[in-house]
């Protein structure tokens, strides 16, 4: 998994194999970030665990 702000590291991401949540910044929120599996406002808004089973639950 991959925690990424901008489109070069979603898409680095993406291309690694990985599945990827977009956090976006200051600077990227106004970035298109649709190549992640998952974007979070926050990483406030989502809980680890529960990020961890979002990810696994998509991931097959």
């Amino acid at each position: 998994m991959a925690l990424e702000d901008s489109p070069h590291g979603i898409a680095a991401a993406k291309q690694a194999g990985l599945y990827c949540v977009a956090v976006p910044n200051a600077l990227t929120r106004q970035l298109s970030l649709v190549q992640a599996d998952l974007q979070v406002a926050s990483l406030a808004a989502l809980p680890l665990p529960q990020l961890l089973m979002t990810a696994q639950q998509r991931a097959w």
